[in-house]
């Protein structure tokens, strides 16, 4: 993941402090200082409090490892966490609708009705939001107020997509205004402004930055969207607002048409929120001096199943459940300020 975050700091036992970066630039020098090190147990210190680790020998080779039972205790954006099945929507999706190997992250995206877990395939809402969450942007840290826009999304989108597979395909996006008529691009990605029914379908108005470009959307099309996603967004102004990622195709009399559309609704700030973790959300981002990111909140589950955010500036990470049918702020309050 890009926010993944290579100078944390592993302090040893005699108060020398190295970063994973340090340890990865030089692999000599690093075994001999794992190896001088075995036997002890060094303290990432990701997290305020530190998470103890150990010093494996493997193959004649020294390597850190991560302390049974603790790797889901280190902060999402350090190198050695590893999700807890309980917070982390990825592990309810098998094998055929996820995989990462040799670099490359492949997604199954249909949109059939998904029922039980292990889910066969990816909602296109849900693939946007893994997408965002692949690339970092459901993270949020006190320095990014005022958060950038979806130009700086779209940087960051760009910069991954090269190694990323939807339905075994490249995944190339472009972002509006108006793309070029090459037809290279795959999908777009923009913020709606508008939407209206008009004869020929629905018409879409959709921002990048700043200029609006106009796109089509058949009937049937919207109305399988909509089963999946979000209610009508035909009030003016929009309540909320909500990114799209759609199958991007020019037709021969030059109109840009959207398949298989996917909707994300985003804060301010740009984070992924539900109409469940909004205020929650919301109340964090405004909190002073707090760390924190928005896992995965796919479709497919009931919205108390998954944490609304996860604290990044406690002792060990903290999620934060928003109790569906109860004030959000009461549970954001309790944590949030400490």
């Amino acid at each position: 993941m890009l926010y993944t975050n290579h100078e944390v700091r592993i302090r040893f036992s005699d108060e020398v402090s190295l970063t994973r970066a340090w340890l990865d630039d030089d692999p000599v020098r690093a075994q001999r200082v794992l190896a001088n090190y075995h036997g002890t147990h060094p303290v990432c210190t990701c997290v305020p409090r530190g998470v103890q680790m150990h010093i494996v020998r493997r193959g004649g080779a020294f390597y850190l490892a991560t302390m049974p039972g603790r790797a889901h205790h280190h902060a999402l954006s350090c190198p050695y966490h590893i999700p807890h099945p309980s917070t982390d929507a990825s592990l309810h999706y098998a094998d055929a609708a996820l995989s990462r190997a040799s670099g490359l992250v492949r997604l199954s995206v249909y949109p059939d009705p998904l029922k039980h877990p292990p889910f066969p395939h990816f909602s296109f809402s849900a693939a946007l939001e893994y997408l965002w969450q692949l690339a970092g942007l459901n993270i949020f840290m006190p320095d990014m107020t005022p958060r950038p826009g979806l130009s700086v999304a779209a940087h960051t989108l760009q910069s991954i997509s090269d190694r990323i597979r939807i339905n075994d395909r490249h995944f190339i996006p472009h972002f509006p205004p108006a793309p070029r008529a090459d037809r290279r691009f795959t999908h777009v990605i923009g913020v709606i402004r508008s939407l209206s029914l008009t004869r020929y379908g629905y018409r879409v108005a959709l921002a990048g930055d700043g200029e609006k470009c106009t796109y089509w959307i058949n009937e049937a099309t919207w109305r399988r969207c909509q089963l999946f996603s979000v209610p009508t967004l035909f009030a003016d102004p929009l309540p909320a607002r909500y990114v799209i990622m759609a199958r991007l195709w020019r037709s021969p009399k030059g109109f840009w048409n959207l398949f298989d559309p996917g909707l994300l609704e985003v804060n301010p700030q740009m984070l992924p929120v539900t109409e469940h973790t909004r205020s929650l959300v919301n109340e964090l981002t405004q909190a002073k001096r707090k760390f924190f990111v928005v896992p995965q909140l796919d479709s497919s589950h009931h919205p108390a199943t998954l944490p609304a955010a996860v604290l990044l500036d406690t002792d060990q990470p903290a999620p934060l459940y928003a109790r569906v049918g109860l004030p959000a702020v009461s549970r954001v309050r309790a944590v949030a300020s400490d």
